[in-house]
C-alpha cells in the first residue's frame, strides 16, 4: 500500500498538467478560428478588415475557453487540497497512540533520543501495548528537534506506519492553504492571444483568414 497523498498528487497532477497543455492548444486553435458573420457582411468588407474582425472574435473565443480551463484547474486544485487534508488527518490518527497514561506521556517527554530508542526496543516485543508505546515515543520524537534517528527507528519497528508517515511529510510540504488557487495556472499556462497576436508575426499575418474563405 503506497502513500495516499502521493497517489493523489500523481493523479491530480496528471489532470492539472493536461489543463496547462490545453491552454497552449487553445492559443494555437485561435489561429484557426473561422469567425462568425453573414456573407452579406463579408461582401461589404475588404480582406484586411475581415481579418481584423475574425482576429477579434478569435481572441474573444480563446479568452472564454481559457477562463473555462482555468476554472476547471482551480476546482481540481481545491479538490486536491481537501483530499490531502483528509488523508493527512487519517495518517495522523494512524500514527497517534491510544490508551496511554498521562504519566507515560510525561516520562517520554523527559527522554533523550537514545533513551527513546532504547525504550522502543524494550517495547517491541510487548504486543499491542508495545505498539502503542512505540507510537507514543514516535509522537514524542516528532515534537523534539533533530530526533530523526528515533523517528527512523520507530518506523523500522513498525513498518506498517511508513505510508502514514510519508503522508504527513508530504502534507507538510504542500503550499500554504492560504495561497490563492489558480496561481500556478496563471504562472505556467499560455496567455490568451490578443487580436494583434493572431494577426501579427514578423510583419505579416500569422493566419490569413480571408484566404481560407477563397
Amino acid at each position: 500500500m503506497a502513500s495516499k497523498i502521493l497517489r493523489l498528487k500523481e493523479e491530480y497532477g496528471s489532470e492539472l498538467t493536461k489543463l496547462l497543455n490545453t491552454s497552449f492548444e487553445i492559443r494555437a486553435s485561435a489561429q484557426e478560428y473561422e469567425g462568425q458573420f453573414s456573407k452579406a457582411v463579408a461582401d461589404r468588407m475588404g480582406p484586411q478588415e475581415l481579418d481584423r474582425i475574425r482576429a477579434a472574435q478569435a481572441a474573444d473565443w480563446a479568452d472564454e475557453q481559457m477562463n473555462k480551463t482555468r476554472t476547471k484547474y482551480v476546482e481540481l486544485e481545491l479538490e486536491l487540497r481537501v483530499a490531502i487534508d483528509e488523508a493527512n488527518l487519517a495518517a495522523e490518527q494512524e500514527l497517534a497512540p491510544t490508551d496511554v497514561s498521562t504519566e507515560a506521556v510525561l516520562l517520554a517527554t523527559r527522554m533523550s533520543e537514545s533513551e527513546i530508542m532504547e525504550s522502543m526496543d524494550a517495547a517491541a516485543g510487548l504486543g499491542e501495548v508495545g505498539v502503542q508505546t512505540i507510537k507514543l515515543l514516535l509522537s514524542t520524537a516528532r515534537r523534539k528537534e533533530n530526533f530523526d534517528l528515533a523517528i527512523a527507528h520507530a518506523l523500522e519497528l513498525l513498518p506498517d506506519l511508513h505510508d502514514a508517515w510519508e503522508d504527513v511529510v508530504l502534507a507538510a510540504e504542500e503550499l500554504d492553504p492560504n495561497d490563492e488557487p489558480g496561481e500556478k495556472f496563471d504562472t505556467f499556462a499560455a496567455d490568451p492571444p490578443s487580436p494583434a497576436d493572431i494577426l501579427w508575426t514578423g510583419g505579416q499575418h500569422d493566419m490569413n483568414l480571408t484566404a481560407k474563405m477563397r
